[in-house]
């Protein structure tokens, strides 16, 4: 089964939104072949097209995201409290 995942770079204040049927392989993959620093957010089933067109107005690049108050209260919604509030930190410091 495909998953979404949220791949947080916390010094670009992005955050990319990918699927994969390996959700932590990919993460871990990512977090080697990015000159960045990135950490996971969380996994969701919610499908990939539909969080997308959520937040198209905040899409940086390909499947790469500008953080938000939106993207916190989403974040919110799927339960992932920790996930909402490392993303609400780095709003503040902003």
């Amino acid at each position: 089964m495909v998953k979404t995942y949220f791949l947080l770079a916390p010094h670009l204040g992005l955050v990319k939104i990918g699927c994969s049927k390996d959700p932590l392989g990919r993460m871990a993959d990512l977090r080697t072949m990015n000159a960045a620093t990135v950490e996971p957010l969380c996994i969701t089933r919610q499908p990939e097209a539909k969080v997308h067109a959520m937040f198209k107005r905040f899409r940086k690049h390909g499947e790469w995201f500008t953080i938000s108050p939106s993207l916190v209260l989403y974040l919110l919604w799927l339960g992932e409290t920790e996930a909402a509030e490392r993303i609400e930190s780095l709003l503040q410091d902003v």
